[in-house]
């Protein structure tokens, strides 16, 4: 069987796996053929709440995705990228279990664009292990049918139900083929029409714990991220970007750096300026040797920018409307205790541990792109339409990626227009100073609540608004147009799960001069904070304990999610021994509940004061993602979510002053460290029955802002509403 390289399957039976219906995505984000009112925008929001979403892959034919090795391995092509997340192990893991194969035996790979499998939604928004799940599973279960039938016609056997799988063979009794054979002596292969998956009472990989795949290769050091890449004549650039917000070249001089050995040429546009040069060291030093005189508009000021994203301003979208909470608060008639409270989240940097890094190579009749990218096809469609290439002549190749959370989208148009001035392979690498100042960022936001609590300190009513700067809709206009504000990202997790009568969230979307794109934990981590601080503040104002609080608004529901929020909540305190904690006056302990993407979590957090400043003593942490495929993997993925929790909520914050970024390097932007790690005690929870897992790569995430900041003020007396928190005590 040899792995296709272009599209030829069309029967749709074969193809098609999920289909949507009213809802097409397009480019990671939602396009509504309907009107943009505001129920309408309601439903998506309820839709997109969820996360539920398809993988973005059209192809699923099996020699699409498998190729079988000479040493009887299975080699995978994965459109969806390893960037640390473990989402190769996991599905290695599918592949094995459905072809009953050692984990060691399939040999996961990133596909190459040109390859016809391909990805339109990218990695992220936690949903590559849930929407592969069962179409990748149903992809090596067609495998595995496939070399069944084969065997059979070899055998001359007309049936093949007494065949096993078996360490890369098909057993017929005594009788054994391995993969490979069948593969030599196969040319015209049977697919079956419903191959069968196994059964999960009998699964022997999913659900167990293994060690990383990637893991030898990143403890050895092999070349597998974009930065370490090199190619025959490959020239290296490095590009000049203002570090003024909204600014462009007024003049440039770069006269001097023009005739510096080594340098092969310099390339000029409005916004940037290109050195290319035949090694890294010459062209940064010409980059320094160039005078710039920028056309700054406005030089900014903090405040000024703060000053956009506040509830009130720019277009707001109704996401939320249950009951009635306007008609609540204007009752004179009926005596509420109401509770008004407003919090922040700054901007912040994606500080991933690898630049952005892309490797082009610009000829006449085809472009070829080496990156480190969420998004291989994105990248491949945007080359394509701004250099008036056909899609199929610009291939990306992705790379593993040293780290991503929504940032490594940037350079591939400058790699290529400098490939293109010299019609050679060129590498740009990112400077730290542009990641920080030039690169998209992590918006900031501003919430406001609300709530009247009536008799027997019951919530009547609650109304959440919330204000965000821009993650994806400046790229899509006709997104924009449609939806009115960002709420499929920015807006994640603002709506209030818990069961109360009344509940309304609206969402304000204004334009900052910063890029602001998708970070870690999109709306979620934001939201969070605000949402579960504010249920903590409630609690205290109306002397509840914070469990027993939240868990009131979740025991009478019959809704499946509020049953699974109060498992996991139950769970967490079972593990934490809440009710008998002792009760001491230096340790801090603090709650928070949430769902996202389906993943509902819950964390418990103490804190301690330690020569003055404020630290994370434990974490005991319970996600439920219905299927855990990797027990291992979730729970590194917690663990990292615990440590980036903290370095958001303790230490990250972005600000601008005289129109630049203040922030250059990390010198200028700590964030946790070994010593900021806490014990941690994580615990998985699955849902018996479940079809799919849900997504564990953000949702972990959500809850430690909130937890650490109730913590801090069940140990100080002091109330934080603003990140990053003030850590002297």
């Amino acid at each position: 069987m040899e792995r296709k390289k272009t599209k030829e399957q069309t029967n749709p039976s074969r193809r098609k796996f999920l289909q949507n219906v009213g809802i097409t995505l397009a480019s990671g984000s939602f396009v509504v053929a309907a009107g943009g009112c505001q129920p309408i925008r309601r439903f998506i929001a309820d839709f997109a709440s969820e996360m539920d979403l398809p993988s973005g892959v059209k192809e699923w034919h099996p020699d699409y995705w498998f190729e079988i090795n000479e040493d009887n391995t299975i080699s995978m092509f994965s459109p969806k990228i390893e960037m640390g997340q473990g989402t190769l192990t996991g599905f290695a893991m599918m592949v094995a279990e459905e072809l009953d194969l050692n984990l060691d035996m399939v040999k996961v790979h990133h596909a190459e664009t040109s390859s016809g499998l391909t990805d339109g939604f990218a990695t992220g928004g936690s949903t590559s292990t849930g929407s592969m799940y069962l179409p990748l599973r149903t992809t090596a279960a067609t495998l595995a049918g496939m070399l069944k039938n084969a065997a059979a016609k070899i055998w001359a056997l007309e049936s093949t139900e007494s065949f096993l799988l078996e360490d890369a063979h098909v057993l017929n009794g005594t009788d054994a083929l391995s993969f490979h054979e069948i593969n030599l002596k196969t040319t015209d292969w049977e697919v079956p029409k419903k191959p069968k998956l196994k059964d999960p009472k009998n699964f022997k990989v999913i659900g167990r714990g293994f060690r990383r795949s990637d893991l030898k290769d990143k403890v050895l050091g092999k070349p597998i991220y974009a930065i370490d890449q090199a190619y025959p004549n490959m020239l290296e650039a490095v590009v000049l970007s203002s570090p003024y917000l909204e600014s462009s070249i007024k003049k440039a001089n770069t006269s001097k750096a023009a005739f510096l050995e080594d340098v092969v040429k310099i390339v000029r546009t409005e916004t940037w300026i290109g050195v290319i040069a035949k090694n890294r060291y010459a062209a940064e030093m010409a980059k320094r040797m160039i005078e710039v005189e920028w056309d700054i508009p406005k030089k900014w000021q903090q405040d000024e920018v703060l000053s956009l994203v506040e509830v009130g301003k720019g277009k707001a979208v109704n996401i939320q409307n249950d009951g009635n909470a306007k008609k609540v608060f204007e009752e004179e008639e009926i005596e509420y205790q109401v509770i008004e409270r407003s919090y922040r989240t700054p901007f912040g940097s994606h500080a991933q541990m690898e630049p952005n890094v892309v490797i082009a190579d610009y000829t006449e009749d085809k472009i070829t792109i080496v990156t480190g990218t969420q998004g291989p096809e994105i990248i491949r469609n945007w080359v394509a339409k701004e250099f008036k290439f056909k899609k199929d002549k610009v291939n990306v190749i992705p790379t593993f990626l040293g780290g991503g959370f929504g940032n490594p989208y940037t350079q591939h148009s400058e790699a290529v227009q400098l490939s293109k001035a010299v019609r050679r392979p060129v590498k740009v690498v990112a400077t730290r100073e542009q990641e920080f100042q030039s690169a998209h960022h992590r918006p900031c936001t501003h919430h406001e609540f609300k709530v009247a609590i009536g008799a027997g300190k019951k919530i009547k009513a609650i109304t959440h608004n919330q204000a965000f700067g821009d993650m994806v809709l400046e790229a899509i206009p006709l997104v924009k147009k449609l939806l009115g504000a960002d709420f499929v990202s920015a807006g994640h997790g603002a709506r209030i799960l818990y069961d109360i009568e009344h509940r309304n969230t609206t969402v304000w979307h204004n334009k900052t001069p910063l890029k602001t794109s998708i970070w870690r934990g999109v709306g979620c981590f934001p939201n969070g904070f605000a949402v579960e601080t504010f249920m903590d503040e409630i609690a205290v104002e109306t002397g509840q304990d914070p469990f027993e609080m939240r868990l009131s608004y979740l025991r009478k529901s019959k809704d499946e999610l509020h049953q699974r929020m109060k498992r996991v909540l139950e769970t967490l305190r079972e593990k934490c021994n809440w009710e008998n904690i002792p009760l001491e006056d230096k340790v801090g302990q603090g709650i928070a509940l949430f769902e996202d993407r389906k993943t509902v979590v819950a964390a418990m957090v103490e804190v301690v004061a330690v020569a003055g400043k404020i630290k994370v003593k434990k974490v005991y942490h319970v996600s439920n993602p219905a299927i855990v495929v990797n027990r291992e993997g979730a729970k590194q993925q917690v663990e990292g979510s615990i440590m980036m929790g903290i370095s958001a909520s303790m230490y990250e914050k972005i600000t601008v002053k005289d129109g630049q970024i203040e922030q250059s390097n990390y010198h200028q932007y700590p964030m946790a460290t070994l010593a900021d790690c806490p014990e941690m005690e994580v615990y998985l929870l699955e849902d018996e029955g479940a079809k799919r897992p849900y997504g564990m790569g953000e949702p972990p995430l959500s809850v430690i802002a909130p937890a650490i900041g109730n913590a801090i003020f069940n140990l100080t007396g002091k109330r934080q509403r603003s990140l990053p928190f003030e850590l002297e005590v």
